[in-house]
């Protein structure tokens, strides 16, 4: 907060410390233009800062895959070819 307020002091100083330039073809609107270019250019700087926002998050966590569970479990393979079946039984132990 205080860069900003740093910057927008700069910008208005900037535009207001001018010396006003009312040469042939120029007019006064031109010159209150030139004033305020900073001040515009500052404040669209800070605005656009403020749009790069980092998210907030917070909540819990998402729910996490424990795998198995612990356990002995019975494995049944079965294998066909020509006609023939063969089965086999294993055994997995997971800790």
């Amino acid at each position: 907060m205080p860069l900003l307020l740093a910057l927008l002091a700069v910008s208005v100083l900037a535009g207001k410390s001018r010396p006003a330039q009312s040469g042939i073809g120029e007019s006064a609107v031109a010159d209150a233009t030139r004033a305020y270019v900073p001040l515009a250019a500052t404040l669209l700087a800070v605005l656009l800062w403020a749009a790069c926002g980092g998210g907030g998050g917070g909540g819990s966590p998402p729910p996490q895959d424990r795998g198995t569970p612990a356990g002995t479990y019975t494995l049944t393979l079965t294998a066909t070819a020509g006609g023939v079946s063969k089965t086999s039984s294993l055994t997995l132990k997971v800790n």
